[in-house]
C-alpha cells in the first residue's frame, strides 16, 4: 500500500486484502484502510465477501455474481448477501451482513424475511414469527413470505394457521411453489387429512424430484407415524443419492417404528458409516 500511495494513484483497487489475516490483524489494520479514504479523499474499489468489513469502510455497495449488478443500494446489498449466505450454511456471515443492514435501515423489509430463514433453520420459530409478522404487514401478498410462515406455524404446533397461510402461498403462484406444497402436505397430516397431504407432496414432485424433497416427504409420514408411508419415501431418497447419512438414518428409524429390524439392521449402519466418512 505504501509503494502504491507513493505514485499518487488516482483510485485505489483492494481485491480481497485482508483474506489471509485473522480478526485480530484484520481489527488493527481496518483504521488505516478507512484513513486512506477519508484522509487522502482517495476512491477505492474495495473486493470482499466479508459483510463486516464493507459494511465498515464502504460509501456505496454493489453485488456482483458472474459479472451482472444484483444490487446497488447499500441496504438492499446486505440483504442479498445475507440471502446468498444462508444459501451457502454460512449462518455467521448471515448475520453479520444483517446485522450491518439493519444499522443502515431498520424499515429495509427483507432484512426480516432473511431473517426469518435464519431463525426457521435454527428451530426458532417465535423469532421467525415475531419477524415475519413485520415483513407480512406490509407485504401480505408475498408467497415467499406466507410459506415461511406456514413453516413458523407448524414449528409452533399451530398446524391450522400454519394452512391458512400456505393455501395462501400456493394461491399468489410462486415461480417455484413445491416449498409451499409440502409443507402444506405437513401440515394436512397433522391434522389427519393423508389424502389431501398426499396430492400435496405429489404436487411438489411434479414440479422437480429432489433428494431433500423425499427426505422432507418420508420424516412427515415419519412424525405422525404412518411407518410405512415413510419408508416408501426413503427408499426412493436412498436410491437418489445413497451417501446420505440423514437418508439412510430416517429410513432405519422408518424401518424400527414398521418393526421391520431386519432392514433397519442394515440401514442404521450404513448411516454410521457415511457419518464417519463426513
Amino acid at each position: 500500500i505504501a509503494r502504491t500511495l507513493l505514485a499518487s494513484p488516482r483510485l485505489l483497487l483492494m481485491d480481497e486484502p485482508l483474506a489471509a489475516l485473522d480478526m485480530r490483524r484484520k481489527l488493527e489494520i481496518l483504521p488505516y484502510l478507512e484513513r486512506l479514504h477519508d484522509e487522502l479523499a482517495l476512491p477505492v474499489v474495495y473486493v470482499s465477501h466479508a459483510a463486516d468489513e464493507v459494511a465498515r469502510l464502504a460509501d456505496h455497495l454493489v453485488v456482483l455474481e458472474e459479472g451482472r449488478v444484483l444490487a446497488s443500494d447499500n441496504v438492499v446489498v446486505m440483504w442479498h448477501l445475507a440471502e446468498q449466505y444462508f444459501n451457502a450454511g454460512r449462518a455467521a456471515d448471515a448475520r453479520a451482513a444483517l446485522e450491518a443492514g439493519y444499522d443502515i435501515d431498520r424499515t429495509a423489509l427483507d432484512l426480516y424475511r432473511v431473517e426469518a430463514m435464519l431463525a426457521l433453520a435454527d428451530g426458532d420459530y417465535s423469532t421467525a414469527q415475531d419477524r415475519l409478522n413485520i415483513y407480512l404487514a406490509y407485504r401480505p401478498d408475498d408467497a415467499e413470505g406466507r410459506t415461511l410462515a406456514g413453516k413458523a406455524y407448524l414449528g409452533l404446533g399451530d398446524p391450522t394457521t400454519a394452512l391458512t397461510n400456505l393455501n395462501r402461498a400456493i394461491e399468489l403462484k410462486p415461480a417455484d411453489p413445491r416449498e409451499a406444497y409440502v409443507t402444506r402436505g405437513e401440515a394436512q397430516l397433522i391434522l389427519g387429512n393423508p389424502d389431501t397431504a398426499r396430492k400435496d407432496f405429489d404436487a411438489a414432485l411434479s414440479r422437480g424430484v429432489t433428494t431433500e424433497l423425499r427426505l422432507r416427504i418420508g420424516k412427515a409420514y415419519y412424525n405422525v407415524g404412518d411407518y410405512e408411508g415413510a419408508i416408501a419415501e426413503l427408499q426412493w431418497a436412498v436410491a437418489s443419492d445413497p451417501t446420505l447419512f440423514e437418508t439412510h438414518y430416517w429410513l432405519g428409524l422408518a424401518q424400527m417404528g414398521a418393526e421391520v429390524y431386519a432392514d433397519a439392521a442394515e440401514s442404521l449402519p450404513q448411516a454410521l458409516e457415511r457419518a464417519a466418512v463426513a
